[in-house]
């Protein structure tokens, strides 16, 4: 049986400075947008997302209730 330790840590507000394949694993160089220190995350496996928009138009989510915000995004909760 292999169990896996599986945490994911998402970064909004920052962006990704560099990165580097070190073989075995892989280093990403991250930044606060607004000023910071910058950080390292080094992993086996790294899935990096940037420049997404919300493609929210004919779900009819709107009629159901669902609260979007003025960049058409879904409002959530602090438990997404």
């Amino acid at each position: 049986m292999i169990i896996y330790n599986i945490g994911i840590k998402f970064l909004v507000g920052h962006k990704v400075t560099g990165g580097s394949n070190n073989g075995t694993h892989g280093s990403v160089n991250v930044a606060p947008v607004k000023g910071g220190d910058p950080i390292v995350l080094t992993a086996d496996h790294i899935l990096v997302s940037t420049g997404r928009r919300p493609y929210t138009d004919k779900l009819g989510a709107k009629e159901i209730g669902v609260a979007f915000d003025d960049k058409s995004r879904i409002i959530i909760n602090s438990h997404f």
